[in-house]
């Protein structure tokens, strides 16, 4: 398990969407708002994000269950948000996921936010992004999940 650990001040009473026009993102989900991942997190806050990747195929549970076991819990949305905002280009490394943060999709799917970079045309201009991703679903090798020392 690789981790980096990135020092962020997390502005907790900033909406959502603030969040994300604060990341300037070239694309992001229309379905990552405030009234989809309601928080009660109040404040602003120094923490440290580490981001653990653990180089293999994993389900959620899996992911949640080595975090917890390393003293850690997921990052939340304003927190991964946040780390979008100060350090932008470390998702264009490879993918950083929040599994702090969870939505309920209408047909009942559960989701949580993606940081993930993309290229278009045959510049290689990598474009940020931010969008959903399910959980139920197997994440990939290439992940990095954003966590937060219990």
């Amino acid at each position: 398990m690789d981790k980096n650990i990135y020092v962020v001040t997390v502005n907790y009473d900033r909406s959502v969407e603030d969040g994300v026009k604060a990341g300037k993102y070239y694309w992001t989900d229309k379905r990552i708002t405030s009234d989809r991942f309601p928080s009660n997190e109040v404040g602003n806050k120094e923490v440290s994000i580490e981001l653990v990747h653990f180089g293999k195929n994993m389900k959620t549970d899996e992911v949640l269950s080595e975090l917890d076991r390393a003293g850690l819990r997921p990052a939340t949305l304003k927190e991964l948000l946040a780390l979008g905002e100060k350090v932008p280009d470390l998702q264009r490394e490879s993918p950083i996921s929040a599994l702090g943060s969870v939505c309920q999709d209408p047909r009942g799917g559960r989701g949580c936010v993606r940081l993930g970079c993309t290229r278009f045309g045959w510049d290689n201009d990598s474009k940020r992004y931010s969008e959903l991703d399910w959980l139920d679903s197997r994440w990939g090798d290439g992940y990095r999940f954003a966590a937060v020392r219990k």
